[in-house]
């Protein structure tokens, strides 16, 4: 894994991953794909707050306790 400043990295647990139903596993890709798109310069928390309500939002609901923890890689100085 090679990261970049600029780069952001999000980690999440299994209450996340697992919200989706087995038709609806790639979601989380597609759902920082938009979010990254949309703004590029989103705030590691809102993206956090973002994820967590879209997989609270899921027809299936959350099953599991869910967390997601975002950082943006800065240059060092």
């Amino acid at each position: 894994l090679s990261l970049r400043a600029g780069d952001m990295m999000v980690m999440i647990t299994d209450g996340i991953a697992d919200g989706a139903s087995e038709e609806q596993n790639q979601w989380l890709g597609g759902v920082l794909e938009d979010m990254l798109r949309a703004d590029p310069n989103i705030a590691p928390g809102l993206l956090c707050d973002k994820v967590l309500a879209a997989a609270q939002a899921l027809p299936a609901g959350p099953k599991d306790d869910m967390t997601v923890l975002a950082a943006r890689i800065q240059r060092a100085r």
